[in-house]
């Protein structure tokens, strides 16, 4: 666990090489908190609600795409709210500026009476030279640039945490 580990220090080790390649964020940590508290995951909760009351699905993954508007909808987040973020620290915005486009895995472990769920959410995420030259597109020969061990070597993270997702319009 990196209790204290926001995403300066996780953007650091990731270009110096130093410290651990696979790291574990729960509740309360603070690279957690700011995803959960991120502008991205309103949408992915309403996906998550949408889905459950459609068809029940207990369990499935929703996305958070930075290239959903295509190339110059990516370099737009990038210019106009990712760099931003990182320069300023807008918590709104920083944890999906170093994460980039992101799925979470769900599990609906209960629903409350008035329809509002308590849901588990799992980002798996790798921060690499390919998810840092994604800006691009994705393309597999990006992976050649990935590095294993030094300076700007992959760190795999996984984030884990349980939220109660209100009905909607509650």
């Amino acid at each position: 666990m990196r209790k204290g580990e926001g995403a300066y220090s996780l953007g650091w080790d990731w270009v110096s090489g130093s410290g651990p390649r696979n790291r574990e964020y729960h509740d309360g940590d603070t690279m957690t908190e700011l995803i959960k508290d991120s502008v991205s995951m309103e949408r992915l909760r309403a996906d998550t609600l949408s889905k459950w009351q459609e068809n029940g699905q207990q369990e499935g993954t929703v996305s958070y795409s930075i290239s959903k508007d295509g190339k110059l909808g990516a370099l737009r987040k990038l210019v106009g709210t990712d760099i931003p973020a990182i320069a300023t620290a807008d918590e709104d915005h920083l944890g999906e500026a170093f994460m980039g486009s992101y799925s979470l895995d769900y599990s609906v472990k209960g629903q409350d009476p008035d329809g509002s769920l308590v849901v588990e959410y799992t980002l798996n995420n790798s921060t690499s030279n390919e998810s840092f030259l994604h800006y691009v597109g994705y393309y597999d020969w990006l992976e050649n640039f990935n590095r294993e061990d030094g300076v700007f070597s992959t760190i795999d993270q996984k984030i884990t945490w349980t939220e109660r997702v209100p009905a909607e319009g509650k």
